[in-house]
C-alpha cells in the first residue's frame, strides 16, 4: 500500500499517474462516490486480463464521513495494490492506523509559494512579481500557474459566499483567504480569472505571443 499525501497536489498527482502506468487497470473511489460494499468487492476482483487492479482512494481519509468504515476494513486487507491519495497532510493518528507497512510519501509545498499566492492582489502585485520570479528558480511556470489559478478560484468562491465547510478547508485557511479576498472585489477577481483562462487557452493552442512565464508577467503587470 502506498500513501501519497500533502498540499503539493500537482507533484502527488504526477506520482499517482506514474504508479497507474504499472497496472493494466485501476478502480478509483472518491469521497463523493465512496461505497463500502463496492470497495470490498473491488479488493477481490481482477481485470479482464486476470490481473489485480490498482485500487485508488482519493480524499477519503481527510473527510470523517468514511474514515470509521475504512479503519474497520484495512486491518483485514491483504492486497498491497492500493494507493491512498490525499490533497491534505494526513495526521499521524491516521497514518499509524493505516499500518506500519505502508509506503508513505509526503508532498509539501514550499513556504514561498504561500507568500506568493497571498500577495496576488492589485495593491501588492509588485510583491507577487518578485515572489513569482523567485519561484521560477526552482519550479516550472506550469506548476506556479496551476497554484495561481486554484487560488483565484478559491477567492472567487468566497466572494460568492462560500464557507470553510463548502470549500472543504480548515477555518484558519478560510480566514486567510477571506482577508485576501477583501482586497479584491468580485469584478476584479472575475477579470483575473478570465485572463488566466485566456492565458491557458493561448498556451495550449499555440497562439500565445510569449511563453508562459512571460505571459504571467504581463498578467501581473495588468492586475
Amino acid at each position: 500500500m502506498i500513501i501519497l499525501h500533502g498540499d503539493d497536489v500537482l507533484a502527488s498527482r504526477q506520482e499517482l499517474e506514474n504508479i497507474k502506468k504499472k497496472y493494466s487497470g485501476s478502480i478509483t473511489f472518491t469521497s463523493q462516490d465512496f461505497d463500502i460494499t463496492k470497495f470490498v468487492q473491488s479488493l477481490e476482483g481482477t481485470t479482464l486480463f486476470g490481473e489485480t487492479p490498482l485500487i485508488i482512494l482519493e480524499d477519503t481519509f481527510s473527510t470523517s464521513k468514511h474514515t470509521k468504515d475504512l479503519f474497520q476494513i484495512f486491518p483485514h486487507v491483504n492486497t498491497g495494490d492500493i494507493v491512498i491519495w490525499e490533497s491534505k497532510i494526513l495526521t499521524n493518528r491516521i497514518l499509524e492506523k493505516l499500518g506500519k507497512t505502508a509506503k508513505i510519501k509526503l508532498f509539501k509545498l514550499r513556504s514561498e509559494i504561500f507568500l506568493f499566492l497571498e500577495s496576488v492582489t492589485p495593491s501588492t502585485k509588485h510583491k507577487a512579481i518578485t515572489y513569482f520570479h523567485s519561484l521560477l528558480k526552482a519550479d516550472a511556470p506550469e506548476r506556479v500557474f496551476f497554484m495561481l489559478v486554484r487560488q483565484i478560484r478559491l477567492l472567487l468562491l468566497i466572494s460568492f459566499g462560500a464557507t470553510a465547510q463548502d470549500m472543504v478547508v480548515s477555518p484558519w485557511q478560510w480566514k486567510r483567504l477571506k482577508k485576501q479576498q477583501e482586497q479584491c472585489d468580485r469584478k476584479t477577481l472575475l477579470r483575473m480569472y478570465s485572463k488566466l483562462l485566456s492565458v491557458d487557452w493561448e498556451q495550449k493552442s499555440g497562439l500565445a505571443g510569449y511563453n508562459l512565464a512571460s505571459s504571467l508577467d504581463v498578467f501581473f503587470s495588468g492586475m
